[in-house]
């Protein structure tokens, strides 16, 4: 899904045109206005999905529990976008019967779905919710681990399970730098500049700790200096994070290089700039994936496939 900060004027447009749809009905004469409730629950079927989304978003923000189940079902909407926009909204209500629905959301084939999940999974909080973040953190992808550590923030230290405690301290060796930089993106803009420069420092851990809240802030700022550590860092894991961020970022400025990392000899960070192409989701990148298919790693060439098979399938 992707960044937050443009959501606000989306659904203040959808929440502009039910008010004008009501005026009109009245007018009309087409019996009473639907409350805003039911008006965003019929969105969620509108043929436009951007309408979806921003109904999506809107359900979340007014969090009464009647929104839960048809957003649950939104989770299996057509576009990557609309079910990021539930996903996130179903954390926001925070009702229990989301858990499972939330957890099957977390092997969606679409990267920002799956980190919304397992954010909302924090937000819940409860122990089944606590179990999948538990499993979460034993994916082999380090953006996943790294959205539970900062889905951990929603929960007292006294509510999780020792063993996610133990996983998040022994993980990548970033619990605690994620989290400090890990409140609502919103609320980090300012931080932006502070983070840029932090790429520059000479500890490799306190860049690699920049490129992750970077990612979690998710302004286009961070782009060029992004692309400066993809190409340029000295450590392999700084690179490898920036490329992740780039394609959470989907800036068109990032498909080139990402192509070019394609052709590292390192197979991890080769297999990272493939699966970020796919989530930039530009059609540029088909042959060069394809290319992938025959190569030496099994990594690379899974992550090869699989972003193509996205690609066959942009909204």
């Amino acid at each position: 899904m992707n960044a937050r900060a443009p959501r606000l004027a989306v659904i203040l447009l959808a929440v502009a045109a039910v008010s004008l749809g009501s005026c009109r009905s009245r007018k009309q004469g087409a019996g009473p206005p639907k409350s805003r409730l039911e008006a965003l629950l019929s969105d969620l079927s509108h043929d436009d999905p951007g309408v979806r989304q921003a109904a999506a978003y809107a359900l979340g923000r007014l969090g009464h529990v009647r929104a839960v189940d048809p957003l649950i079902a939104a989770l299996k909407d057509s576009r990557p976008l609309v079910r990021a926009a539930a996903a996130e909204a179903l954390g926001e209500i925070g009702h229990p019967s989301a858990v499972q629905p939330l957890g099957e959301a977390m092997n969606d084939p679409d990267r920002n779905v799956v980190l919304e999940a397992i954010e909302s999974l924090g937000m819940i909080g409860d122990k089944p919710a606590m179990d999948l973040l538990v499993v979460a953190m034993k994916d082999e992808q380090r953006d996943v681990r790294w959205a539970v550590d900062r889905a951990r923030r929603h929960v007292s230290d006294e509510s999780i399970p020792p063993e996610l405690l133990r996983q998040l301290k022994g993980k990548d060796g970033r619990a605690g730098e994620t989290a400090a930089w890990a409140p609502r993106r919103s609320e980090s803009r300012d931080a932006v500049p502070a983070l840029i420069a932090q790429l520059k420092d000479p500890k490799a851990s306190k860049r690699l700790a920049a490129v992750d809240a970077l990612g979690w802030i998710r302004d286009r700022r961070a782009v060029q200096p992004l692309l400066a550590a993809l190409g340029g860092d000295t450590n392999p894991q700084v690179r490898q994070s920036a490329a992740t961020v780039l394609g959470m970022l989907k800036d068109p400025a990032a498909v080139k290089p990402l192509i070019a990392a394609l052709s590292s000899d390192d197979a991890e960070f080769c297999a990272t700039a493939a699966r970020a192409l796919g989530d930039l989701g530009d059609q540029q990148a088909v042959g060069p994936l394809q290319s992938l298919l025959q190569h030496r790693d099994d990594g690379v060439r899974r992550a090869a496939a699989e972003s193509l098979e996205r690609l066959r399938h942009l909204p």
